[in-house]
């Protein structure tokens, strides 16, 4: 039917009530005239002439080229501003011929400040509006009343924390809204509906991927928004492998670092050569421990939001937990450079200067400087929670693993204290490690063609050389250390310099296995190379208990005499002899050793007197 035209049940009818309206007056009307005020060519309704079809239209959707006059009919879109009011209170007029104040018009495209103009008086058939750069806070089920036929809204720069659920919920023609730049709190009451109705969404601007998630558009061209670099929609650390690895890790680090602090603390011997080395090792294994710690929270947060991740992002990189977590980190990493570095400068300073003994580290200034360095650690941990501007930023909130490794081209806030921390203080810590070792390694090289020439060693050679072994002990350790750190520190420099850009693949490989596999390798190997080193000694020991015995026994064996002009044959005590063995003993004398010592000396002193010989004459020659 025509729905210009009208007609009239003549013969007692009533009207199709599946295609028609019944008029008051008793015509029939197309279906599809109601609730639409227009007129035809001849000025007449295109529906019922007593406009029945215009009634209980309050709930009508307009058709797409209508506007929807408040709480009533609809009129086409060129009645709009035409000069005659047809909708019920001429709200069709309104701001005609001018744009509101507040806003900036292009024709159905509108950029306002809401402080200034009530949203609820823009016309119904905006398809644009630009709420950028204000000052809107909240956003309530009511504020976009009205707007249903808008397509593209831009609520970018804004303070924005909190969104009522079903806000945007009569913005169902909404094919693109920015959210850029907002603080938006996604929590499990709200998360789940704060997107309800935008059912022809096709694209989101936004700062955190978790919009994407909320939204439906995960891994579409329409999420324009960087994707976490370990978390998906659904947990927290998204790479399987990655999840395997920060368990063995995490729980290496622990149980290892554990068993180290306890065995050394309960069962270490007082050596004073190696006290101040031990008290080192023992603190480098309580600060991988909180690596440990760290790791095995990490991964207990994934078990614990997995399957649900994206609703509980906000609630776990805000609370306390994440901060204390991302505390330990920092702690740890930062520890475990400053005690490693001072290993290597103290091991440096006993070879390059093993006569300036005010120099070397003794076990009080070396308690004085682990304190030092745990009050560092400390200090540098908490600053970013306890500054405003790094706080309100949440510095350790801005990953899922509690993490700020300045290994991406953004700039979060704290950005600077990152690279300043991480890149800066560890490149120096970095840098004297590797001088100590080169200076080391040139020593060892000239002490072996010192040797080679003499063909002999000093006592001082000796101890040089004891001090030489228990720094390449330590290498070990060292070197896991600055493998682990170099190219953390050489990524960390070019992103810095916008020279190279990290995959989110090599980010999180790089903070969850790179940087932490130190802290779970360095328990294991200094037991290696602590078991290498007791077997070499007692082998050593044995060769040399072997060799000094023999040595002794012709030291203290036939001798010529006190002068070798007097009787040939009387076996007396050689001065020399026992000078030269006592000189090729680098290491405390055993018992039964200074007891054959005793008993030769007195042996050799009864054959002198039967020789008519005095002992104090004979020690004169010595």
């Amino acid at each position: 039917m025509n729905p210009s035209v009208v007609t009239y049940s003549t013969s007692g009818d009533a009207c199709d009530l599946a295609t028609d309206i019944t008029c008051s007056n008793g015509a029939c009307a197309s279906h599809t005239t109601r609730c639409l005020h227009e007129l035809d060519e001849y000025g007449f309704f295109t529906g019922c002439r007593d406009v029945t079809h215009l009634r209980a239209c309050g709930n009508f959707e307009c058709p797409e080229s209508y506007l929807k006059c408040p709480s009533s009919y609809c009129i086409p879109l060129r009645y709009r501003c035409d000069g005659k009011m047809d909708c019920p209170s001429g709200e069709d007029e309104a701001f005609c011929g001018q744009c509101p104040q507040g806003c900036e018009c292009d024709a159905l495209s509108y950029s306002c400040r809401p402080d200034q103009v009530d949203l609820r008086l823009l016309p119904r058939q905006l398809r644009k509006l630009n709420l950028a750069r204000n000052s809107i806070r909240s956003l309530f089920r009511s504020t976009f009343d009205g707007l249903h036929r808008m397509k593209t809204l831009n609520l970018s720069g804004n303070p924005l924390t909190v969104v009522e659920a079903g806000a945007f919920g009569n913005l169902t023609l909404l094919q693109e809204l920015d959210l850029r730049g907002t603080a938006i709190t996604v929590t499990t009451d709200t998360g789940r509906d704060v997107f309800h109705g935008l059912g022809n969404l096709r694209k989101i601007h936004a700062d955190r991927y978790v919009f994407c998630c909320l939204a439906g558009l995960v891994d579409s061209v329409g999420c324009n928004a960087p994707r976490d670099q370990f978390s998906s929609c659904e947990e927290l650390m998204a790479n399987g492998v990655l999840r395997i690895f920060i368990w063995i890790l995490g729980g290496s680090a622990f149980i290892g670092n554990g068993f180290v602090f306890a065995y050394r603390v309960f069962n270490q011997k007082k050596d004073r050569k190696t006290i101040v080395q031990s008290s080192f090792i023992t603190n480098l294994a309580v600060s991988d421990f909180m690596m440990g710690l760290y790791m095995i929270t990490i991964a207990s947060a994934d078990i614990y939001y997995r399957g649900n991740y994206a609703l509980h992002a906000d609630e776990w990189q805000s609370s306390a937990l994440c901060k204390v977590a991302g505390m330990l980190s920092v702690i740890s990493s930062e520890a475990s450079v400053m005690f490693i570095m001072m290993i290597s400068v103290d091991r440096c300073i006993h070879i390059l200067l093993p006569f300036k003994q005010g120099l070397h580290l003794s076990p009080t200034a070396a308690r004085c400087s682990q304190l030092i360095i745990w009050c560092i650690g400390t200090l540098v941990s908490v600053l970013p929670v306890v500054i405003p501007a790094y706080s309100k930023g949440n510095f350790y909130g801005q990953s899922g693993v509690c993490l700020a490794l300045p290994l991406t081209v953004d700039r979060p806030a704290g950005w600077h204290y990152s690279i300043s921390l991480f890149i800066g203080a560890n490149f120096v810590a970095f840098l004297v490690t590797l001088l100590c070792y080169l200076a080391m390694y040139i020593r060892y090289q000239q002490s072996k063609q010192m040797l080679a020439q003499t063909g002999k060693g000093s006592r001082d050679d000796k101890r040089l050389t004891e001090d030489i072994k228990l720094a390449w002990k330590m290498s070990l350790i060292v070197g896991t250390d600055l493998i682990c750190w170099f190219p953390i520190i050489v990524m960390g420099l070019l992103s810095a310099a916008g020279e190279l850009t990290i995959s989110a693949q090599v980010y999180a490989w790089t903070a969850v296995f790179v940087l932490p596999v130190n802290s779970s390798l360095n328990p294991y190997l200094y037991t290696l190379s602590s078991l290498h080193g007791k077997k070499q000694k007692v082998k050593k020991s044995a060769e040399s208990a072997t060799e000094e015995n023999k040595t002794m026994e012709s030291s203290f064996g036939d001798g010529d005499g006190c002068s070798t002009a007097e009787a040939t044959n009387r076996p007396v005590l050689v001065a020399q002899h026992l000078e030269h063995w006592l000189k090729s003993v680098s290491r405390d004398l055993t018992r039964q050793e200074l007891e054959v010592i005793r008993r030769d000396i007195n042996q050799s002193h009864a054959l002198l007197r039967n020789a008519g010989n005095t002992v104090d004459g004979c020690l004169k020659n010595m």
